[in-house]
């Protein structure tokens, strides 16, 4: 498995709408330009109230370690060889990481890590969600752990703020802001795949050892098999297309994506379409406008039942979301169509997996809505069937 390559066309752009820094220096905040004074007046503020954070010392050798990534599945799995990295470093700390409830599962066998804590705080969760009362409680009972070190990942001022309340020596980015509450800030990568910008920070404490991409690796048991089994799939041919992501901006055409099945089905291949329950109104438009029957497991599986299922396929497709990082992690072919996001920050390109991305003067906004009015989610609508069912088949 190889991480997307850093190429010459991500350079040739003069992007009015991004927040993606492609080249030159990283600026000090990576936020739209409106909040910029407003952060910079409120870090000089807090940098004088606060200045003791920087007077203390990094410790030595932790003994209890905290690591907070309260974000997406595939964002958390890009986490992944951090611990590794963090446990190399630290072999004898205990390592516990704070994620959002529905990414526990990520963890399950990993070694590097001794504790998961789920938490949905009210600033991302969507659903199950703590209120404000029980978040300060829930912050402040943490504090009881007594970490030595707390490592912030996600550079978001409500996780920082978060960290100051858990206490311990804390490390992260400041490039949102509130970095006066951290004891050290690190300079964030100009332009870096998420995995070596998440282990950047561990660098920063003095970890001075390879990537461990093997440690990219998520794990399912049997019974988890024995329940996908159940559907027969097993010693079929499959291909899952899973079409559901977190933003309307990555969302590709349900017609392109029935064109898909149908050609994939063609092949002798089962396709399953697969997501959360929040999918399921999005499975269904495929299957209306497909020529052909695909099975339909959106809303039905657990994650670890997903990964098992996502283990055994013959080829997955998606836009860029988590099951794309699913199918790297457990060595099977993926084709990830990239819009918003460039593909060199969240994707992997070698003869198994592959990206689709289509380079526009507005390329790589990461925004979550388009900001276009002309050509609304042209990075997404001009990616065809025929070059997805193209690519689908030489990987076949």
């Amino acid at each position: 498995m190889k991480l997307y390559p850093l190429r010459a066309e991500h350079y040739k752009y003069d992007n009015k709408y991004g927040t993606v820094h492609l080249a030159g220096r990283s600026p000090k905040y990576h936020v739209a330009n409106i909040y910029k004074p407003l952060l910079a007046i409120i870090d000089a503020l807090g940098g004088c109230l606060f200045f003791f954070n920087k007077l203390k010392k990094q410790p030595a050798q932790p003994k209890k370690i905290l690591v907070i990534r309260l974000d997406h599945l595939g964002d958390v799995v890009m986490t992944l060889p951090s611990y590794a990295a963090l446990k190399q470093l630290y072999p004898h700390a205990e390592i516990h990481t704070l994620v959002r409830g529905f990414a526990e599962d990520l963890f399950y066998q990993n070694t590097n890590v001794d504790k998961v804590i789920p938490f949905d705080p009210p600033w991302f969760a969507r659903d199950k969600k703590t209120s404000l009362c029980g978040t300060l409680k829930f912050l402040l009972n943490l504090r009881k752990q007594n970490y030595d070190l707390v490592i912030e990942l996600h550079a978001d001022p409500r996780n920082i703020i978060a960290a100051a309340l858990i206490g311990g020596y804390r490390l992260g980015y400041g490039i949102r802001g509130f970095g006066f509450l951290l004891h050290k800030i690190v300079e964030f990568p100009v332009f870096n795949h998420m995995i070596e910008s998440n282990i950047a920070l561990i660098r920063a404490l003095g970890y001075s050892g390879r990537t461990p991409l093997e440690a990219l690796k998520l794990a399912y048991s049997s019974e988890d098999e024995q329940v996908i089994n159940q559907y027969g799939y097993s010693g079929r041919k499959y291909v899952i297309i899973n079409p559901g992501t977190g933003r309307q901006n990555k969302y590709w055409v349900a017609e392109r994506w029935a064109q898909v099945a149908d050609a994939l089905i063609s092949e002798g291949y089962l396709v399953i379409l697969t997501g959360s329950a929040a999918d399921i109104q999005e499975c269904g438009k495929i299957q209306n406008v497909m020529n052909c029957k695909a099975a339909m497991l959106a809303g039905k599986t657990t994650l670890r039942q997903l990964l098992a299922l996502v283990a055994h396929a013959s080829l997955v497709l998606s836009p860029d979301t988590g099951i794309a990082h699913f199918a790297v992690s457990l060595g099977t072919p993926s084709i990830t169509l990239f819009g918003p996001i460039p593909p060199a920050l969240a994707g992997y390109e070698d003869a198994k997996h592959k990206c689709i991305v289509k380079i526009l003067p507005c390329s790589y906004c990461a925004k979550a809505v388009c900001p276009r009015a002309d050509k609304p989610n042209e990075c997404m609508m001009l990616i065809t069937a025929g070059e997805v069912i193209a690519t689908a088949k030489g990987i076949l």
